[in-house]
């Protein structure tokens, strides 16, 4: 029996062992290039996202002050009020006496109201309710009981006069707000392109300096491999073997740093488009360029043309311009011309408490086309006389605020003058600096092979070759940020311009 239970016990242990330390199948790296990268982050980006709230907030709030212009109805039930508690009731040349009185009632009241576009409006209401009122009467110890109907239409008419017609001017900064928010997408838009591709060419910059200081610890690891062989053969002295072993534990340092620094940038790039930090990726950029021969004239011209921030300024002119009215309106001469003609019918009160509310209702209309109507008009003004000089200092700093707003509308376009005069020039100087640097490339690419020939033939020690590596190695990494540099140069110079040079769009 024991030795069953062992011989199960060990086959359970190895079944489980099997199923513990297989190895899970590898994460698949994403591969992206830059065109995917910044489709993306349109979408994923938690910038993109909110700046897409934003402009969608501004666009509701535009539908609404539309809004204001419409038909709008309204209605209100109280199904049933219900109140019943003791009252005071005043007796001429006595005292008061104490009667509970109760009331339950249905109500129901609706209204229309047509806004005009003078800030007016037209409202025709309509109020129905059915009610039982009760009193219980103190001295003769009875509850007296009636129903009563209440039919009511009216028609209502308002007009303001002498003032800012406040249902315009809300259409009209509700539609400089939409234009602001989308205007403000535009210009984020083009930073979260240009935010993207510096991104992507740094991780990529993390990328390749890791992939050369890997070559870089291979290449040292041979030519240590080479030097103790040649040590152990009485070719070079032990100093020389050492120095090559110094200089593998610093390449393999630097590999270590590089890779630290990759994965940091892969992560910063990974939160800016709105991918999962675990998600492998890496990234593929085009690394062929071409010259780009741009006019100083036409960027500017481009740019004048298509920034946000030119429009933007000129609609800040003009809210500006209306916040001056609205101040200034605040210590004019006010009118309000108000008119209304009712129609009122009651129930008889004399009708029995038993009656249906279809007879009370019918009771109701007889009383309102009897009844005499209600009507009336009225013109009032508001006059101001003085305010000790509050409302003159407020609209005084509404216009200091507006002629503040022009003087940035005009330093604003020379900012962007001035901008785009220094990034044509920054494209040019990377432009020539990267055909430098390819050549200076190409030459350290060939003197490295020539070096390590001569090593393998005796003929230079390791500290030369040594040189050699690091002059390949830092020819590589220039070459590589001159080509980052232009990229971006571009780039910053079509986010600034919103003109893709590269495909003329």
């Amino acid at each position: 029996m024991t030795k069953n239970f062992k011989f199960i016990f060990v086959i359970f242990f190895a079944f489980f062992n099997v199923i513990v330390t297989r190895p899970l199948p590898a994460q698949t790296v994403r591969s992206l290039t830059l065109e995917e990268a910044i489709a993306i982050a349109r979408k994923k980006s938690v910038r993109m996202q909110t700046l897409y709230e934003n402009l969608k907030s501004a666009r509701e709030n535009l539908t609404a002050a539309k809004g204001q212009f419409r038909t709008n109805a309204h209605l209100n039930l109280s199904t049933p009020e219900f109140r019943q508690q003791v009252s005071e009731i005043p007796v001429p040349n006595g005292l008061p006496v104490y009667n509970t009185t109760g009331i339950f009632r249905y109500r129901a009241n609706l209204t229309i109201n047509q806004p005009l576009p003078t800030n007016g409006f037209f409202s025709l209401r309509s109020n129905l309710f059915q009610e039982r009122v009760s009193t219980y009467g103190l001295l003769n110890q009875n509850t007296f009981r009636r129903k009563d109907f209440y039919t009511s239409v009216s028609l209502q008419f308002q007009q303001p006069l002498f003032t800012l017609n406040t249902l315009k001017i809300g259409l009209k900064k509700a539609r400089l707000n939409f234009n602001t928010a989308k205007l403000r997408y535009r210009s984020e838009t083009a930073d979260m392109v240009y935010n993207v591709t510096q991104s992507f060419y740094n991780l990529y910059r993390a990328e390749r300096l890791l992939q050369i200081a890997r070559e870089e610890v291979k290449e040292r690891q041979d030519a240590y491999t080479l030097a103790q062989n040649k040590f152990k053969a009485g070719l070079i002295p032990e100093v020389e073997a050492m120095q090559l072993d110094v200089n593998l534990a610093q390449s393999k340092n630097g590999r270590m740093v590089a890779e630290g620094n990759r994965q940091r940038l892969s992560d910063s790039f990974k939160q800016l488009i709105g991918l999962p930090l675990n998600e492998p990726i890496q990234v593929i950029p085009n690394l062929t360029y071409k010259e780009i021969k741009i006019s100083l004239q036409d960027a500017l011209k481009r740019a004048l043309k298509n920034r946000p921030e030119i429009q933007e300024q000129k609609i800040q002119v003009e809210l500006a311009k209306i916040h001056v009215k609205e101040v200034a309106s605040q210590s004019e001469i006010k009118g309000m011309f108000s008119a209304y003609y009712n129609l009122t019918g009651i129930s008889d009160p004399s009708m029995p408490f038993s009656s249906q509310p279809y007879d009370l209702f019918q009771s109701s209309l007889t009383d309102l086309q009897a009844r005499p109507r209600n009507k009336g008009v009225s013109f009032t003004l508001s006059v101001p006389l003085w305010d000790w000089g509050v409302n003159r200092a407020e609209v005084n700093s509404a216009k200091a605020a507006l002629k503040t707003v022009k003087l940035n509308q005009k330093d604003q376009e020379v900012s962007i003058r001035r901008q785009i005069r220094a990034l044509v020039g920054r494209v040019q100087e990377a432009l020539d600096r990267l055909k430098i640097l390819d050549k200076n490339r190409a030459v350290a690419r060939k003197s490295f092979r020539i070096s390590l020939s001569r090593f393998e033939n005796g003929e230079i020690i390791s500290q030369e070759l040594a040189r050699v590596q690091d002059q390949l190695s830092q020819a590589e990494v220039n070459y590589l940020s001159a080509f980052i540099t232009y990229k971006l140069a571009i780039a910053d110079l079509e986010r600034s311009t919103l003109h893709n040079y590269e495909t003329e769009e």
